[in-house]
């Protein structure tokens, strides 16, 4: 089996608010290269690449007139790709989703989130991707909560023999520090947002040493993004 991951940067750029490809002249997010030619780029390395899953990371947003779904459905029908059916899972908060690409005559895919739901006071451990973890951030003795604002999606393929592996989709960011207004501002909310990241990769890792504990095949793809150096 054929298993890839993509980050597509500014692809929630080349769809429009009904889902469709945006096949023109206009600038696209990225610097330099029209929506047109992006698109097109893009279906030949997905055309390359021939795989039988694709996580893709930075997937098309979806909200109430756009569908990720029906975004990603469109871009490979439009190429001909093998991979033509899509999964997701917890809503992203940002423009950015994470989403799965398959080809339904090799495996079958489904959402199976793994951990207990939180209410806004959090959780220990593993709980649910889409609730919220509590973790000391500034040795204080005191954990704080912490989220992930692009849940991991879990997914469960199954092959065609009945054999089963889990895939865990990640993006994980340690953000610049906006709105710092000097050097000191700087490093102070950079240590922050590193802190965060390496919270929500301890969170993640509870997560795989559970589901290696059980003998579960397990994948873990995405991007982690380091941020800024400190």
């Amino acid at each position: 089996m054929r298993i890839a991951t993509y980050n597509v940067e500014w692809f929630d750029e080349l769809f429009g608010a009904d889902s469709e490809l945006l096949e023109d002249d206009k600038w696209s997010g990225r610097y330099n290269v029209k929506r047109g030619e992006q698109l097109a780029a893009l279906g030949i390395v997905f055309t390359a690449m021939d795989a039988d899953a694709v996580m893709v990371i930075e997937a098309p947003d979806g909200h109430k007139r756009r569908s990720t779904v029906a975004s990603l459905e469109n871009f490979s029908a439009k190429y001909g790709l093998r991979a033509r059916k899509v999964l997701v899972g917890f809503n992203s908060h940002t423009h950015q989703e994470i989403a799965l690409l398959y080809d339904p005559d090799v495996v079958t895919a489904r959402h199976d989130p793994h951990g207990e739901a939180t209410g806004k006071k959090g959780a220990r451990g593993a709980p649910r991707f889409d609730g919220a973890f509590r973790w000391d951030l500034d040795v204080d003795a005191a954990s704080e909560v912490v989220r992930f604002s692009k849940p991991p999606l879990e997914a469960v393929l199954t092959d065609k023999a009945g054999q089963s592996l889990r895939l865990i989709g990640v993006h994980v960011k340690s953000k610049a520090p906006h709105g710092a207004r000097n050097q000191a501002e700087i490093i102070r909310v950079s240590i922050e947002n590193r802190r965060k990241q390496m919270a929500q990769c301890i969170w993640l890792r509870n997560r795989v040493d559970d589901l290696l504990a059980a003998g579960e095949p397990l994948m873990v793809l995405g991007d982690f993004n380091d941020g800024p150096g400190l």
